[in-house]
């Protein structure tokens, strides 16, 4: 047992025979003289016995390697790319010049990445698989909590239900802030809850946990919790032995230096870029003005008590029923409930727009609850073939349904070496949330839940067509559009695909010698084309003759061609690329 400081109970470190009795055995048994030669299973349950937590750590990585192919493409990935990208360019002011509802930690440290990396289609891939170190160190940290405060079965339980729950495992698998903000609060979970206790823990943790705040404001609730989470643990330790009230007066202020370090840093950088005023208008108060669940907001808030009666309830008097010696580490899992359990109710219930996302953070600690709560009961035989065999659907349905070689993300990465091939840099492109990545957006906010829920009950106006007109866009993809969008997209666009669309016209001609008057809003560069892609020859456009490339200014104009039949006027550099991809198919 280590030694305590005055007034509060030492932590009690896990002893060999609770971390690992097949290395006792190991240990205890007799060296014969000339050893045999080692079975490979016999050599796995060594390794096994010396580090408990590889096997199930290395499954993980496996998991993770797995999915980082497999996994369909989430519109938050190139969003986050976008906002990325948006760091790395110095004409550019975040939160002013390019939309962003939420804190820039992550973005920032991920900004010298993508400008060392280039503009690339395939960007998307290389993104996730920054996000392995992050998933693997969170899964790691939960697997230290639980082996550290129960044991290495609660530990190894923890690490196969987080492989389990899809909810986790494909989210953990997208590039998003997300991963960096679940890394940090697990981590500054782990900070408080393991080793001796010393001042510097709390500043630690408290340096993770801004972290996390500077990550998401999801924080904030989580911080609530862990507030609400230690009272009742100070509440519930007897009074005769409870750490004297100077310890947590000490605590909380080395937790609190180490909270704001990380918020002071970013906060500085935001205002040296100039963009303070729009990150509070940005990722706060908009997000506070979004009510997409109006429906819900009174169910869910008349079910906080009752969710908040199920955290506590179980957990009264969990203190007083153990020695004291063991009250220290009873008191680290009272902690450790309480915060996962009033932090999913307030997010659950108070949080306006729900998504797996939110997750991150609070299915570690729950997955070590139920692990604990599994090895606590004894189980008859039938009960844990029932549990492995649902552990093993789990696993199997993710690996059967996600294969790395299916390629879900050929259509994105398609798309974009389409878009960034006909586009050059700077030149404006209308996508729902930044999916063009390297590519301006010519209307500010992004075409997520909130937003079109703010469009809806008229709280923002619908300015996606005077963006087009104002920015004389050439290239967009009507995807979540507005209705009054999509009918200027129709009739002032053409497909090169169905998620593709550029400037330009089709045009039907029956009489050459009167032609045909259309209207042009986009103006710039334009090539003739006839129905088999070929340059028109002889065709002139307000009577000047048309050869190769056309500038147009916006407006009505009059086309006549040699022969009636149908005609396509495209934007040149999306009719160049056109042509050779019909060349080469």
């Amino acid at each position: 047992m280590t030694a305590a400081r005055p007034g509060m109970a030492p932590l009690e470190h896990p002893t060999q025979q609770d971390i690992a009795p097949a290395a006792l055995a190991v240990e205890a048994a007799p060296l014969p003289l000339e050893a045999a030669p080692a079975r490979p299973w016999a050599r796995v349950q060594a390794w096994d016995a010396r580090w408990p937590l590889l096997l199930p750590l290395l499954g993980y990585l496996g998991l993770r390697l797995w999915l980082l192919a497999g996994t369909k493409l989430n519109s938050d990935e190139p969003q986050h790319l976008h906002v990325v990208w948006a760091w790395t360019q110095q004409a550019l002011v975040p939160y002013r010049d390019v939309f962003d509802n939420h804190v820039p930690l992550f973005h920032i440290l991920l900004a010298p990445w993508l400008r060392a990396l280039g503009e690339r289609a395939d960007v998307l891939l290389w993104a996730r698989a920054l996000m392995l170190p992050l998933a693997l160190a969170s899964v790691a940290l939960t697997a230290w909590v639980g082996l550290r405060l129960w044991g290495r079965q609660v530990a190894r339980g923890a690490v196969l239900v987080l492989m389990a729950v899809s909810a986790y495992s494909l989210v953990a698998a997208e590039f998003r802030a997300d991963a960096l903000w679940g890394l940090a609060w697990i981590a500054g979970l782990a900070a408080l809850l393991l080793g001796r206790w010393r001042p510097w823990r709390a500043g630690l943790a408290g340096l993770c946990m801004g972290i996390a705040l500077m990550t998401s404001l999801k924080t904030v609730p989580l911080l609530l919790a862990l507030g609400a989470a230690a009272a009742w643990t100070w509440w519930q330790w007897p009074a005769q032995d409870r750490p004297p009230a100077a310890v947590w007066r000490q605590a909380a202020r080395w937790w609190l230096a180490g909270l704001l370090l990380p918020v002071a840093v970013v906060l500085g950088i935001v205002y040296q870029r100039g963009a303070l005023g729009a990150m509070v208008e940005d990722a706060l108060l908009f997000n506070l003005g979004a009510h997409v669940h109006e429906q819900g907001t009174w169910l869910r808030l008349a079910l906080l008590p009752l969710l908040l009666a199920a955290t506590f309830w179980p957990l009264r008097g969990a203190l007083a029923r153990v020695p004291v010696q063991a009250r220290a580490r009873q008191a680290r899992r009272v902690l450790l409930a309480a915060t996962a359990g009033v932090a999913a109710t307030l997010i659950l219930g108070v949080w306006p727009l729900l998504t797996r996302q939110d997750l991150l953070p609070l299915l570690p600690p729950l997955a070590l609850l139920l692990a604990a709560w599994w090895h606590a009961h004894p189980r008859s035989g039938r009960q844990r073939w029932l549990l492995g065999a649902l552990i093993t659907t789990a696993l199997a349905w993710q690996l059967l349904f996600h294969l790395p070689w299916s390629d879900p993300l050929r259509g994105y990465r398609d798309w974009l070496g389409a878009v960034l091939a006909i586009t050059r840099p700077g030149e404006p492109v209308l996508d729902a949330k930044g999916a063009a990545v390297y590519r301006p957006r010519p209307y500010f906010p992004v075409l997520e839940t909130l937003t079109r829920a703010r469009i809806a009950r008229g709280d923002l106006p619908d300015g996606l067509v005077a963006a087009l007109r104002e920015s004389q866009t050439h290239v967009v993809a009507p995807h979540r559009f507005t209705p009054a969008a999509e009918a200027f997209v129709r009739s002032h666009y053409l497909p090169l695909r169905p998620d593709l669309w550029v400037s330009g016209h089709e045009l039907d001609i029956a009489d050459p010698a009167q032609g045909l008057a259309f209207p042009l809003a986009i103006g710039g560069g334009y090539r003739l084309l006839d129905a088999e892609g070929r340059e028109v020859q002889g065709a002139r456009i307000d009577a000047q003759p048309v050869t190769g490339e056309v500038l147009l200014e916006p407006g009505r104009h009059r086309l006549q061609v040699p022969q009636a039949g149908r005609y396509w006027l495209l934007w040149a550099p999306a009719a160049g690329w056109w042509q050779a991809q019909r060349t080469q198919a």
